[in-house]
């Protein structure tokens, strides 16, 4: 039963780390979005930041495999 507790915990630190990351890009797009909203220009570390959005899709779906795994 040890060995079911340690891999529980194990997955819940990974799900807590990849929570921590998704708070940070949504900060970040918070920011851009003000941004957007407020008609200012993008700088071009926005506009890559939000071009490299796709591995978002890759890591949600590891987020739900680690979840669902618990």
């Amino acid at each position: 039963m040890s060995d079911l507790n340690a891999s529980r915990e194990a997955k819940l630190a990974e799900l807590n780390a990849a929570q921590a990351k998704l708070r940070e890009l949504q900060d970040e797009l918070a920011v851009i979005n003000a941004r957007i909203s407020n008609n200012e220009p993008l700088s071009d570390a926005d506009k890559s930041f939000v071009s490299n959005l796709g591995w978002l899709a890759a890591l949600s779906a590891t987020i739900t495999a680690v979840a669902a795994s618990l």
